[in-house]
């Protein structure tokens, strides 16, 4: 039918007739190809072979046919004349940047047709905004380092990716910035999504790019820090070929570790502090070290679990050098970082012998477990009440709160023993095996919840501390926090077991 409808038109006519465009400055070659008709298209195109390069600053039908993965009509476009064929795309993109987000194929056939053209490169041409098809193919992921596949697998799927495709075909691309503010190279843009397996890959192929910095000074390893793709970092702490890149500084003076300080991430902390080659006492540009850590952390009103907590004692530990600057000036500046918050802040039937009394009255063990909970958990909830209220001074309220939250620890172990031995005194009798399966392993387990954090976020540095201070200084170290922490958290066990020992070796009655 179109071709009847061509047929029609006067020679004089028919090229105007076809090149006509609507509102979206699409012509009749757009619509064929939007439905994927791809007989309409050479139809169209045997009627006027420069048909596919209009419009000339627009959307191009052959970009259009990549976005829409129309293999075949792509396949026919490619098949015409070099001359009489547009690259366009909106916001100044080339069909090249359409194809590295269309999949390897389409891509693969985009690279060997634009080999085989001599007027230009799409590799080296950006959009509006500088970005290269590099820079768009950096920030597709390769799902490879999860360990699903065979390595020879990975390494041929690697081989076969977009990203590897275009930097390959042009690698001088992976030098070229954007033009965004930031003035980002492709490697930044991987690290900055966690394609760890692209950057591993530009940093093995040229290995000058890892020192690439961005219009801010930053290099990949600043940006990964920045946003928080710990995979990144941990690669680069541990390629030994990246050392040298590891203390390097941004325009404000800032290491990555400044960053990972600032940002207050545990565990990307934890992937720099363990690299010994990461120095701890660099300043930035304000002079400070460590500072950034003791900054992080509120004067008055803190938990020590929180990561900033963690950081700052880490670094203590581990001896880092504060910056050059007076005590006094110091405080002065820690004061004014935290006063705003501060300023916010202030608005059974039974037939045993003594009928009437509880069952588990003569179980010693049970009664002291249930006393230190109800003594326990009440100082915990009169600290809340205090602490919440804004009528009692902002230190008085921070002491309470530090006092409740140990209490309240207190009160959940000794809860947890009395909840076992209840459970193991009534039910021992007829069901043993239940009893101690409830009473000494689901019960314990409320304990060990609370203090899983501790636990958690201790091994994020137990290893980072091994590397840095040896094995014999971490062991005793790591030892001595166990024992002191098992005294802080279970003295309520270890009072409560003595008590009931003490009272069955002299035999006092209950009245």
């Amino acid at each position: 039918m179109v071709g009847h409808l061509i047929g029609l038109a006067t020679p004089e006519t028919k090229v105007q007739l076809l090149r006509k465009e609507n509102h979206c400055k699409e012509t009749a070659l757009h619509e064929a190809v939007r439905i994927g008709n791809n007989a309409i298209v050479l139809d169209l195109l045997t009627a006027d072979p420069m048909l596919a390069r209009f419009p000339e600053d627009g959307t191009s039908p052959l970009y259009l046919a990549i976005l829409l993965k129309m293999d075949s009509i792509v396949e026919t476009l490619l098949g015409k004349d070099n001359n009489a064929l547009s690259c366009s795309g909106p916001n100044g993109q080339n069909v090249l940047h359409a194809a590295v987000l269309r999949g390897p194929g389409l891509t693969k056939k985009l690279l060997e047709w634009n080999a085989r053209k001599t007027d230009k490169d799409l590799t080296a041409e950006g959009d509006e905004k500088g970005s290269t098809p590099l820079h768009l193919a950096a920030g597709l992921p390769v799902q490879l380092a999860a360990g699903l596949l065979p390595v020879h697998f990975a390494e041929a799927l690697l081989q076969e990716s977009v990203c590897s495709q275009v930097f390959k075909d042009n690698r001088a691309a992976l030098y070229q910035q954007d033009d965004t503010d930031d003035g980002l190279f492709p490697i930044h843009v991987a690290a900055s999504v966690g394609a760890v397996d692209t950057v591993a890959m530009f940093v093995k192929e040229c290995g000058g790019s890892a020192g690439l910095r961005d219009a801010k000074g930053r290099t990949f390893l600043h940006v990964a820090v920045m946003k928080n793709e710990v995979r990144v970092v941990r690669y680069a702490g541990r390629n030994p070929s990246l050392a040298w890149i590891m203390n390097m500084r941004d325009n404000h003076g800032n290491t990555a570790l400044h960053l990972a300080v600032e940002a207050g991430s545990l565990l990307t902390f934890s992937a720099l502090f363990g690299r010994r080659q990461v120095h701890l006492s660099l300043t930035d540009a304000k002079g400070q070290t460590r500072d950034i850590a003791r900054l992080k952390v509120p004067p008055r009103l803190s938990f020590e679990l929180n990561p900033d907590c963690l950081i700052r004692h880490s670094l203590n530990m581990a001896d880092a050098s504060s910056g050059v600057c007076r005590r006094d000036h110091f405080r002065e500046n820690y004061e004014d970082v935290h006063r705003h918050a501060e300023y916010e802040t202030k608005e059974r039937a039974d037939d045993h012998a003594d009928g009437g009394s509880p069952t588990l009255a003569g179980r010693y063990a049970f009664l002291m477990a249930n006393t230190i909970a109800f003594i326990t958990s009440s100082i915990a909830t009169v600290g809340f009440m205090y602490s919440g209220s804004p009528m009692v001074h902002l230190v008085s309220r921070a002491r309470y709160i530090d006092a409740s939250i140990y209490f309240m620890q207190a009160s959940i172990t000794s809860l947890a023993a009395a909840f076992a031995l209840a459970m193991y005194s009534v039910l021992a009798p007829v069901a043993p095996a239940t009893a101690t399966v409830i009473g000494f392993f689901f019960g314990p387990l409320v304990v060990v919840y609370s203090g899983a954090e501790l636990m958690l976020k201790a091994t994020y540095l137990v290893g980072a501390f091994w590397v840095r201070k040896g094995s014999c200084w971490t062991l005793l170290r790591t030892m001595a926090a166990l024992l002191l922490s098992c005294l802080l958290f279970f003295w309520p066990l270890i009072f409560i077991f003595s008590w009931a020992a003490y009272q069955r070796k002299h035999s006092i009655p209950f009245p």
